[in-house]
């Protein structure tokens, strides 16, 4: 093989690499989505369909004060709590009705990442808004630290599979009646 294209493959590799990681952050699960922000209440004052819920903010709890635990007014009535461990998602499959709220709890001592089945495009719970991350309502869209919680109202009938994206062996149901 030539030198120069030899040099030329390198070089490319170089700056892909480089860029890599300005453009993931360090550990990989920076900077992957802007934040979400812009949730609008509809006229009654409750999310959105199909977004996620808790004063319109999908981050429940100490994001400002991290060791700080959220007041009963800042958690949404939920019908089930999923905890996320070490072990996965549980309970799994949890059964609730529609428009009833989710609350995922992060205990497992790293980020999760909440998001609609399948696992890259998130695609398959069917609502979308116009500030999903990838293609669906259903998405936290960025990992929620160990001590938080994210919560998501259901407005769709059916069994919606998710998974933690940043741990896709992680996955559960949610079946809505």
């Amino acid at each position: 093989m030539n030198t120069k294209i030899i040099i030329g493959i390198v070089v490319v590799l170089a700056i892909i690499i480089v860029g890599g990681f300005f453009l993931l952050g360090q550990n990989g699960t920076e900077n992957l989505l802007p934040e979400v922000s812009g949730l609008i209440p509809d006229e009654t004052g409750a999310p959105a369909a199909g977004t996620p819920s808790s004063n319109n903010m999908p981050v429940i709890g100490g994001s400002e004060n991290p060791g700080e635990q959220p007041s009963q007014g800042d958690m949404p009535n939920a019908a089930a709590t999923i905890t996320y461990s070490a072990s996965g998602f549980s309970p799994n499959p949890v059964t609730i009705k529609k428009g009833e709220t989710v609350i995922f709890v992060n205990e497992s001592g790293h980020d999760m990442w909440i998001a609609s089945a399948m696992h890259p495009t998130h695609a398959v719970y069917p609502e979308k808004t116009p500030g999903d991350c990838f293609g669906s309502a259903f998405d936290a869209c960025k990992g929620i630290s160990s001590g938080q919680s994210w919560s998501f109202t259901f407005n769709s009938v059916g069994e919606w599979g998710y998974h933690d994206h940043l741990s896709t062996k992680n996955f559960g149901k949610v079946i809505v009646k």
